[in-house]
């Protein structure tokens, strides 16, 4: 099991939001409500996390005037955070991972090529949840600038339109 796993079993979400918000912008100074808004952590949250964060080194506070800018340490433990979150996740094994606990949900395909900040899947099942599937695209977008673009199929609608050579060659099943 990677550090980076670990800290997800151990560690608040809005937490690790917040630390990967710093970690994948490193150099990069933010607003309050900038953190807020990109990690979808209420200000109040944001407040107190980082007031924690700054107290054990971790972030750094700059105030010019009545603002106050947030950004990674560039101590030890901030480039220690780097470390942790600067492995590389797929994230397309991290989308099928969550995809695969939904309901309904047989087959899973890459359509076309992943690009390095896209891709492209078919999704093959009866009954699937299209607002947990949403959900889900967005929060991959949200937390690693992702872009996801889907279609989901019943079986027969896939069969139907593989016959007349739609989604053939260029297609890789990843789930299951």
């Amino acid at each position: 099991m990677k550090v980076y796993e670990i800290l997800v079993d151990l560690v608040d979400e809005k937490i690790l939001n917040i630390l990967g918000l710093f970690a994948k912008n490193p150099g990069q100074s933010f607003y309050l409500k900038q953190i807020a808004d990109k990690t979808g952590v209420s200000l109040t949250s944001v407040f107190r996390i980082l007031k924690d964060l700054i107290e054990k080194g971790y972030v750094e506070e700059k105030v010019y005037g009545p603002q106050k800018l947030y950004a990674l340490s560039k101590l030890k433990k901030g480039k220690m955070l780097l470390d942790i979150f600067s492995v590389k996740t797929n994230v397309i094994d991290l989308l099928i991972d969550f995809l695969s606990k939904l309901r309904g949900i047989d087959k899973i395909f890459l359509y076309g090529k992943q690009k390095q900040d896209s891709a492209n899947i078919i999704i093959i099942g009866d009954a699937l949840d299209i607002s947990a599937i949403d959900s889900i695209v967005t929060k991959i977008k949200q937390e690693h600038n992702f872009d996801i673009k889907y279609i989901t199929l019943s079986h027969s609608q896939f069969e139907q339109m593989t016959k007349i050579g739609m989604y053939s060659e260029q297609r890789k099943q990843v789930f299951p």
